[in-house]
C-alpha cells in the first residue's frame, strides 16, 4: 500500500513540476529576443518603404528600433479546447520603430511551409521565397500609429487597473477562435486563470466582454461559446481554477482512500 501511495504522490509532484518548467520561458519577456535583434536591417528596409508612402520626414535608423519595448504574442491557440499553454505554440514578435511623428509596429514570425493546396496560385518566385523562409524569423507586416506607442506600458496599466501585479505570470494571445483580438492571459500552474481583452470590446450575442475588464477563464469561455451574459470579476473573488485544483486534489485523496479500503478488505 505504501508503494501505491508513493507512486501516486510522485506522479502528482512530477506532473506539477513539469507544468511549471514547460511554461517558465513563456513568461520571460526577453526569451528569444536575441534572434529578432539580428533582423535590424530587414526591419528598417521594410518599415522605411512603408513610411515614405504615409508620412513626410526622415527614414528611421537603427537607433530608432527599440527592442526593449518588443513583445511576443502566442497565436492561433484554441484555448477553449486546451487551456494549458505550451512553449511550442506559434509566436509573433512585435517590435516598435519610433519616428518623429509616428510609431511603426513591426510583426516578425517564423515562415510557414508552402501550402501545397494553394501553390498553383503562386508564381515560381513566390514559391521559392516561401520555401527559403520556412522556419526562419521573417518580417511579415507593419502598422503605423500616430504618436509614441508603448504597448508594454499600456499592458502594465491594464494589469494595475485589474489589481494584478506586474510580476504575475501573463502572456499575450492572438487569433483565439471566435475572438480575433489581442488578449492578456494571466496564468497559474501552466493554466489560464483570467483573460482580458486589451484592445476592444468583444460583442458576443447577448454577452459583451468589456475592453480592459478581467474575466475568469470559465466566464470568458462560457461567453464566447454562447452561455449568457457576464460581468468582470471582482477584486478578491475566488478564481475558478483554484476551485478546479482543489476539486482534483479532493478527488485524488478519495481515490487513495478507496484504494486503501479495497486493499484492506482483500487482506481480511
Amino acid at each position: 500500500m505504501k508503494k501505491i501511495i508513493s507512486v501516486i504522490v510522485v506522479a502528482v509532484l512530477t506532473c506539477s513540476f513539469t507544468m511549471l518548467c514547460q511554461a517558465s520561458d513563456m513568461y520571460d519577456k526577453q526569451a528569444g529576443l536575441e534572434e529578432i535583434e539580428k533582423l535590424s536591417s530587414e526591419i528598417l528596409e521594410f518599415v522605411n518603404s512603408g513610411y515614405r508612402g504615409v508620412y513626410d520626414g526622415e527614414p528611421a535608423e537603427e537607433k530608432d528600433i527599440d527592442f526593449s519595448k518588443a513583445y511576443k504574442t502566442y497565436v492561433d491557440l484554441d484555448i477553449f479546447q486546451k487551456e494549458k499553454l505550451s512553449e511550442e505554440s506559434p509566436v509573433v514578435w512585435t517590435v516598435p520603430v519610433y519616428y518623429d511623428e509616428a510609431t511603426c509596429l513591426v510583426e516578425v514570425s517564423k515562415g510557414l511551409p508552402l501550402d501545397k493546396e494553394n501553390e498553383d496560385d503562386l508564381t515560381e518566385e513566390q514559391k521559392e521565397q516561401i520555401i527559403n523562409a520556412e522556419g526562419k524569423w521573417t518580417v511579415v507586416s507593419c502598422s503605423f500609429e500616430d504618436g509614441h506607442v508603448d504597448r508594454l506600458e499600456e499592458i502594465s496599466s491594464t494589469l494595475k487597473e485589474n489589481h494584478m501585479a506586474e510580476g504575475e505570470n501573463y502572456v499575450l494571445l492572438g487569433g483565439v477562435p471566435n475572438v480575433r483580438t489581442e488578449l492578456i492571459a494571466s496564468v497559474k500552474d501552466g493554466y489560464i486563470d483570467k483573460l482580458i481583452s486589451s484592445k476592444r470590446d468583444i460583442e458576443l450575442g447577448n454577452a459583451v466582454l468589456k475592453e480592459g475588464g478581467a474575466y475568469s477563464f470559465s466566464q470568458f469561455r462560457n461567453a464566447v461559446l454562447g452561455d449568457a451574459s457576464v460581468m468582470p470579476i471582482e477584486e478578491g473573488k475566488t478564481d475558478d481554477n483554484i476551485g478546479l485544483i482543489l476539486g482534483l486534489s479532493i478527488a485524488a485523496i478519495l481515490i487513495v482512500a478507496v484504494t486503501v479500503k479495497i486493499h484492506k478488505t482483500k487482506k481480511s
